[in-house]
């Protein structure tokens, strides 16, 4: 047979096969999405536009967790996300020569966590890590939980525009659920771009 036929049906093969492996990743991406919620928290309480985007301007509250080795918990999951430039890729080049030849296949797991824990650079300033959450069928299609005990709950961070009613609420209640819980106020500086915060009584 001609090399050059030779070539053409290897890279033919090759492309059927390469078609044949995105089909069976994308589905089993599809099927993970499905089946899990994104729980997504920062490692920062201090970014302005943190406090403008997800605490309602101000408005609203950030809650700091602690991990706790002892205590079983999601937290100790978390995946920290990557920022980047670029899309990532579906492995390396090397990652698919042996895949092209039929030698291996393509971890549909590592490919999800890849893609589901790395984000644009724009966005680093918000420190972020996830956790994968299952949704628990039998509570309903989009229902799940985070199971949170009270030593974990470490400190309360208040919005410097929070409403005064919401403010007297949120704190009562932290203050008979989590009695060991620190709460702060924050102030907006008057020297530069930045909030502080001040211990409560």
């Amino acid at each position: 047979m001609d090399s050059s036929i030779q070539n053409e049906t290897l890279q033919l093969l090759a492309k059927k096969h390469f078609e044949e492996q995105t089909k069976t990743i994308n589905k089993e991406l599809q099927e993970q999405l499905s089946d899990q919620f994104v729980y997504c928290i920062s490692e920062t309480n201090s970014n302005l536009l943190m406090w403008a985007h997800y605490a309602d301007k101000h408005q609203g509250a950030v809650i700091e967790f602690k991990c706790i080795p002892e205590i079983d918990n999601v937290f100790l999951a978390a995946e920290k996300v990557e920022y980047r430039e670029s899309f990532p890729t579906l492995g390396a080049k090397e990652d698919w020569k042996p895949i092209l030849g039929r030698k291996n296949k393509i971890d549909p797991h590592k490919t999800y966590k890849e893609l589901a824990t790395t984000k644009s650079s724009h966005w680093s300033y918000e420190q972020e890590w996830r956790i994968f959450v299952p949704v628990k069928k039998d509570q309903g299609e989009n229902y799940s939980s985070i199971r949170i005990t009270p030593p974990e709950v470490s400190a309360l961070y208040l919005g410097c525009k929070m409403p005064e009613v919401n403010r007297g609420n949120l704190v009562a209640l932290v203050r008979e659920q989590f009695p060991h819980c620190k709460i702060l106020q924050s102030h907006v500086s008057i020297d530069n771009f930045s909030v502080y915060f001040e211990k409560l009584n």
